[in-house]
This record gives C-alpha cells, sequence and structure tokens, in this order.
C-alpha cells in the first residue's frame, strides 16, 4: 500500500489539473494497482453528479478499502484509504409497499 500511495502522492504533485484534490494516475494504473496489488475489488459502483464513475474497492480478508472517482478524462482518483471495512445488510426495515 505504501508504494501505492507514494506514487499517487507523487501523481498528485505533478498533477496540472487543480480541480481534484485526490492523487489522480490513468485508470488502468490505479485499477491495477488496487486489484493486482492489495487485493482489492470492485464492491460499490455509483455514477456521480458530474458523470464520473465512483468506485469503493475493497479487499475482504484483509478488510482494506480504497474510494476512487474515475473521470470521463482517463484518470482514476484516489479520494480516500482506509481498513476495517465492515459491510452492513442494507435490508429495508417494515414490509415492502
Amino acid at each position: 500500500m505504501r508504494t501505492f500511495l507514494a506514487a499517487l502522492g507523487a501523481a498528485f504533485l505533478l498533477s496540472a489539473s487543480p480541480a481534484w484534490s485526490a492523487a489522480c494516475l490513468p485508470t488502468k494504473t490505479v485499477r491495477d494497482l488496487l486489484t493486482k496489488g492489495h487485493g482489492e475489488r470492485p464492491l460499490v459502483i455509483g455514477i456521480t453528479g458530474s458523470g464520473s464513475v465512483m468506485v469503493l474497492y475493497a479487499n475482504p480478508k484483509t478488510r482494506s478499502w480504497s474510494v476512487v472517482v474515475h473521470s470521463r478524462n482517463g484518470l482514476g482518483c484516489l479520494i480516500q484509504s482506509g481498513g476495517g471495512l465492515r459491510i452492513r445488510n442494507l435490508k429495508p426495515k417494515g414490509k415492502p409497499a
């Protein structure tokens, strides 16, 4: 994880786009670092208001997680990462309508 974060940190410092306050690299690079390097797999995927794709990557064994926004310009930006991931059962309460 240190190598990944160091690479993203370097990319952030060299980034020409001040609009992102996150570390960005090409989407394929970010995906490969998370899946091959850290065993994290996409757990949650959503579309943002701007049309980017937000992905929560997670490793069920280590409980590590990373939130990445993949933008249309081909960059994947690490927004946050951490550990201790717990998945809650999100069944609706009460009887269905």
